[in-house]
């Protein structure tokens, strides 16, 4: 599964930031616990 994402940071936090409107992917819990 291929996701555009876009990563941003911020007071010493990474986070993703995901368009699941134009993307569509159904993420679950599991596949956010493999990516942190």
């Amino acid at each position: 599964m291929l996701l555009r994402f876009t990563k941003m940071h911020g007071l010493g936090n990474d986070f993703m930031v995901l368009d699941l409107v134009s993307q569509h992917a159904h993420i679950l819990p599991k596949h956010a616990k493999l990516w942190g």
